[in-house]
């Protein structure tokens, strides 16, 4: 059962939010505006604000869902963990886009709340402090570096932290590669 919700997780990660806000509310290509990034900072910067955090929100979503009904079958922490995995990376790298997709933060960042809320709160904490200093690309890809330790000391899940690891990895390599 929790391979088939892995899969979901993954077909869900391909719904590209901010694909679909562009094209249902602002009859626009976001893979042709701005940065050409189908996530919510380049949705944010091309259609604006709202556009940001509905396509936030969308993709939060995305991921929470798949975690739930993942939870409700009775799937452990390292589990959950590989279903937030698949949804990132459909998200990141989905077959109906020709494997162009996302950098995978929001649905990073929506399984977190769902996993760990207190994990995001300590990554929200580090980015605000070290936001001023790095500016907001540079604070956010150091603040997922503490990610898998923070998700150590509040779920001791060994096996989760070091799959949270690899992740994040994923993450910051696609955002280095732009």
């Amino acid at each position: 059962m929790i391979l088939l919700i892995v899969l979901m997780g993954y077909c869900c990660g391909q719904i590209l939010t901010a694909h679909l806000i562009g094209k249902l509310f602002y009859k626009q290509d976001i893979f042709k505006e701005g940065s050409q990034n189908p996530g919510a900072r380049n949705a944010g910067r091309v259609f604006g604000k709202s556009a940001f955090l509905l396509v936030l929100c969308g993709d939060i979503v995305k991921t929470i869902i798949p975690l739930w009904i993942g939870e409700y079958f009775g799937a452990g922490i390292e589990e959950l963990v590989l279903i937030m995995i698949s949804v990132v990376v459909g998200h990141m790298y989905p077959i109906v886009f020709s494997f162009t997709g996302g950098k995978g933060v929001a649905p990073f960042l929506g399984g977190l709340l769902f996993l760990s809320p207190f994990t995001v709160a300590v990554t929200a904490v580090i980015m605000c402090i070290s936001w001023p200093i790095l500016g907001f690309t540079r604070s956010g890809l150091l603040s997922l570096l503490t990610v898998p330790i923070s998700f150590y000391f509040f779920t001791k899940s060994f096996m989760g932290s070091i799959f949270l690891g690899v992740l994040m990895i994923i993450v910051v390599i696609k955002h280095l590669k732009k």
